[in-house]
């Protein structure tokens, strides 16, 4: 379900503290390919935050099936983004040329339609290239999601390079970007490949306080990018301390991002946690 122009949405969310100090707690994951984690192993936290690629072979019971496990979590707020292998939530998926697994399948676009309107009910803010705003614990948070890439093979989600700049639409008052691909180069020291367009309006124009993805496995790993006065500064990677939660404080001269790859939590990694003022 792609959208033009970014569809803005406010909505209220009962305050929830999972720690002490001001702060919000996101608790960010992706690439679960249909093999989630027990529910017990996922941090509390205040919001959860899936990146994508919630399928192993784009089958829309498999969609279901994680929404279903998304759904029965603890965490007051939920957003989850598609990714590339999330075929049935693609419309350009469906129809006569639509993706040959698509119809094999005989999915109807008809029934992802309705599984998606249904989400908001059952606490789940489905972002498909677009930004809301969520209130939690008394403060606004400005939120985009997106799960376009670039192209590659059969995916979905796939842009090609004769498109116009997809990332223009991210509004420059982000705090929260979750994209299923990423940014060129990110996170440092690993970052070996990813979009060069989404990185240069996440350093040059949005610089939210928090951007995460998934879809390279291998580059696993959390960079805390550092603004100089010029705007652009310099990259710095730090690793997650040894209880998993990378703090970013408000209210400082330094503005920076927190830069993190969450993916594939079934090859023995922990979910990405990030307390943020």
């Amino acid at each position: 379900m792609t959208t033009d122009k970014p569809f803005i949405e406010e909505q209220d969310i009962m305050p929830h503290r999972s720690n002490t100090n001001a702060t919000t707690r996101f608790v960010c994951i992706s690439d679960t390919h249909s093999r989630v984690p027990p529910s017990n192993s996922i941090p509390d936290g205040d919001v959860f935050i899936h990146c994508g690629d919630l399928t192993a072979h784009g089958k829309l019971s498999e969609v279901e099936e994680t929404f279903g496990w998304i759904e029965a979590l603890p965490h007051p707020v939920k957003i989850v983004v598609a990714g590339n292998h999330d075929y049935p939530l693609d419309r350009k998926c469906h129809g006569a040329n639509g993706h040959y697994r698509i119809i094999r399948a005989g999915t109807r676009w008809e029934e992802v339609e309705e599984l998606v309107a249904g989400l908001k009910e059952r606490g789940i803010t489905y972002l498909c290239h677009e930004s809301t705003t969520l209130h939690i614990n008394g403060k606004p948070w400005n939120i985009f999601g997106s799960p376009r890439v670039p192209l590659f093979g059969s995916s979905a989600f796939a842009y090609p390079k004769s498109e116009p700049n997809p990332w223009t639409l991210v509004p420059t008052n982000t705090d929260i970007l979750i994209t299923h691909g990423p940014p060129h180069g990110h996170p440092k020291p690993k970052g070996r490949h990813g979009c060069p367009l989404l990185e240069r309006e996440v350093l040059e124009r949005v610089k939210p306080k928090l951007h995460c993805w998934g879809h390279i496995h291998d580059d696993y790993g959390v960079e805390v990018f550092e603004y100089g006065e010029s705007g652009k500064g310099k990259g710095k990677s730090s690793k997650s301390p040894k209880k998993g939660v990378v703090e970013e404080e408000g209210g400082g001269e330094v503005r920076r991002t927190i830069f993190a790859n969450c993916a594939a939590p079934w090859a023995g990694r922990q979910c990405q946690v990030f307390d943020i003022a």
